[in-house]
């Protein structure tokens, strides 16, 4: 039996373990019948952003998760978890990108496109998540991102660059996401309908 260990956490399985395997001294279940566990048990928010980092990861793909949700079938959450899967991104370059990408989804507007290519004259610049057709932006502005008095200006030029070339920008923090999602939805919704 698996005991946690520093940086493992171990938690019970309700469909056995006759598919895990043994890895340095440590039964695993398959990535993607993993993924699709934590997903189930996890809070809703929270799954996009496990199913992004397991398509990142490589060890899964969208059929693998989709066949991993179909052995889970009659499980709590499963129904949640299939909705999960169709948006499953590997592109997404962090989790709270994933979470605001889900709030989007789940207040009822279309799927934004992850990481969008902009091309420029001397290279190509990115946004978190958008809509090309209405040319909407939305950036998940982390304190991490603006650490630095460089970081601040490269993103403030950046922004500036993309608004020049039509580009209709909106910035959410992790107050938006978590606390008020309602707003942030609404403020997307906006934005959209004022680029149709």
């Amino acid at each position: 039996m698996n005991r946690s260990r520093p940086g493992i956490q171990v938690h019970p399985s309700s469909l056995g373990c006759d598919d895990a395997v043994l890895i340095d001294g440590v039964w695993c279940t398959p990535a993607p019948r993993t993924a699709c566990d934590v997903v189930r048990l996890s809070a809703p928010i929270d799954g996009l952003a496990v199913l992004d980092a397991a398509l990142r990861s490589a060890w899964c793909t969208r059929e693998t998760l989709a066949e991993a949700a179909d052995a889970q079938a009659g499980l709590r959450q499963v129904i949640r978890l299939r909705e999960f899967i169709p948006h499953a991104n590997g592109r997404a370059e962090s989790a709270m990108e994933s979470r605001m990408r889900w709030r989007f989804i789940e207040g009822g507007l279309p799927a934004p496109d992850v990481q969008v290519r902009v091309q420029t004259d001397h290279g190509v610049r990115w946004l978190d998540t958008g809509w090309r057709e209405q040319r909407v932006g939305s950036e998940f502005d982390g304190l991490e991102a603006h650490m630095t008095p460089e970081q601040l200006r490269d993103d403030r030029r950046r922004h500036n660059w993309l608004t020049e070339r039509d580009w209709f920008l909106l910035h959410f923090t992790g107050h938006d996401v978590y606390r008020e999602p309602r707003w942030m939805v609404a403020h997307a919704a906006r934005a959209l309908s004022r680029r149709s």
